[in-house]
């Protein structure tokens, strides 16, 4: 898969979806996205939601997402 290596224009929309704690389609929605930048933000993001989000879709999506990016267990 290639990834889009910069920030993306919206970052600070998409990291809003991703917080959005009564809404998990917008943070699925927030996670596809994300899944395109290879990022230090999209990263932090991505792994945050991998880990301890409480929706197993969005936790499955986000966690695919950070593996394809080659994210390890301590997030590097």
């Amino acid at each position: 898969m290639k990834f889009i290596e910069q920030e993306p224009t919206n970052i600070d929309e998409l990291k809003e979806k991703a917080n959005t704690k009564d809404n998990w389609k917008l943070r699925l929605e927030a996670v596809n996205e994300l899944a395109q930048y290879d990022c230090q933000k999209s990263r932090h993001i991505l792994t945050k939601l991998a880990t301890s989000d409480r929706v197993f879709a969005v936790k499955e999506a986000a966690f695919n997402a950070a593996q394809a990016m080659g994210i390890t267990e301590k997030g590097q």
